[in-house]
C-alpha cells in the first residue's frame, strides 16, 4: 500500500498504535531473544537487554507513563518513522507544521 493511500485511509490512532507496537517489539527482536536464551543456557549471567539493545524495550520495566500514553521521545529516530518520511513516489508528510 503506497504512503499516500495510508495517509488518506489509516486513522491517526492506528498509526500511533503501530509506532507503540514497533517500539515495544523492534525488528528482529525474536532473533536476539533466542540468542540471549541460548547464551543464558550456556552460563551467561548478563541480562538480555545488556546483551542486545533491541531487547531493552521488552525486558526493562516501562518508564513512568500515564495509562494509555505513548513514549514518543524516540519516535523521530525510529526505523518506521524514517521509512515513512523517506518514502518516495507518494505525498510527503508535513510533520513540522
Amino acid at each position: 500500500m503506497p504512503v499516500y493511500q495510508l495517509m488518506n485511509e489509516m486513522p491517526y490512532d492506528e498509526l500511533i498504535n503501530w509506532f507503540a507496537y514497533l517500539e515495544r517489539r523492534p525488528e528482529n527482536w525474536r532473533i536476539d531473544d533466542g540468542m540471549a536464551k541460548i547464551l543464558a543456557a550456556m552460563g551467561s549471567k548478563a541480562k538480555p537487554y545488556e546483551l542486545f539493545a533491541s531487547l531493552s524495550a521488552i525486558y526493562k520495566p516501562p518508564k513512568d507513563l500515564k495509562e494509555g500514553m505513548i513514549d514518543t521521545s524516540n519516535l523521530m529516530q525510529s526505523t518506521m518513522f524514517q521509512k515513512i518520511v523517506g518514502a518516495k513516489g507518494g505525498d510527503t508528510l508535513d510533520i513540522w507544521n
